[in-house]
């Protein structure tokens, strides 16, 4: 929760609407998406924010695992010429993460509906 709260912005959002400068929106992709990609040469380095045995119990291929809470202590892992997709289970952690490598000036997507969503799309594929 919030402790000290200094002020709020009043109509939310629509208060910013004439200012674009101030608003940066995440890029977001869907499982489908994010399998397309991976076939391709230039395909993005997918890291997964969940805890050490979420990912030991199942992750995407390839993926490499820097959980949530030691993504700012491994920035220098991570390679800013290359795209990164970031997941976790559901969307929740991997949304702060990509906000997080944002800040630091990497190109990000964050996987809408995480590794959940990845395993929907993979078992309907076959």
């Amino acid at each position: 929760g919030f402790d000290r709260v200094l002020g709020q912005v009043q109509d939310g959002m629509a208060a910013l609407s004439d200012r674009p400068d101030l608003i940066a929106q995440a890029r977001r992709i869907d499982a489908a998406e994010l399998a397309c990609r991976l076939t391709r040469a230039d395909r993005p380095l997918i890291i997964d924010v969940r805890r050490h045995d979420e990912h030991a119990a199942g992750h995407l291929p390839d993926s490499r695992n820097i959980p949530l809470q030691i993504l700012t202590q491994s920035l220098g892992q991570l390679p800013r010429e290359r795209e990164l997709v970031v997941h976790c289970a559901g969307g929740y952690r991997s949304a702060i993460a990509a906000s997080v490598l944002a800040a630091h000036g990497f190109v990000v997507s964050d996987l809408l509906g995480g590794y959940a969503a990845w395993t929907a799309r993979s078992s309907l594929s076959g």
